[in-house]
């Protein structure tokens, strides 16, 4: 009787190195793109953070002011002092009708990211009472 020696061979087939290399790079790339994505909105989240306050803040500049002092048009900056990259327009319009004793205020900041422009806007109403 003769013993047939059997051979155990071990290691990977190249079939099976090049789909571990493909699931590797394809997970790869799903992440580098969620990286992405993160810094993307980060940067956009920074700004509008920033746009926020400069809305805000024209609306307490003239709510620190009377109510006559608030001249009725549009005034734009661009840029906004301070900051280069940002625009702002100041919208001011008289209520007309019966309840004609306010005006009602609305600051748009732009801003540009990635080639368009981003805007965020603040309404309010200030009134003369």
């Amino acid at each position: 009787m003769v013993l047939a020696r059997k051979r155990f061979i071990s290691g990977f087939s190249l079939l099976e190195i090049m789909i571990a290399v493909a699931f590797f790079a394809i997970a790869f790339v799903s992440l580098m793109d969620a990286y992405n994505r993160g810094v993307f909105a980060d940067i956009y989240l920074d700004q509008a953070a920033i746009a926020v306050n400069l809305a805000q803040e024209s609306i307490d500049e003239l709510r620190r002011g009377t109510y006559a002092s608030i001249t009725v048009g549009t005034t734009t900056e661009n840029p906004v002092a301070g900051f280069t990259s940002f625009r702002r327009i100041t919208a001011v319009t008289q209520t007309s009708g019966i309840n004609s004793n306010y005006k009602t205020v609305t600051i748009t900041v732009s801003w540009q990211l990635k080639g368009t422009w981003q805007d965020y806007q603040l309404r309010t109403y200030i009134a003369d009472y």
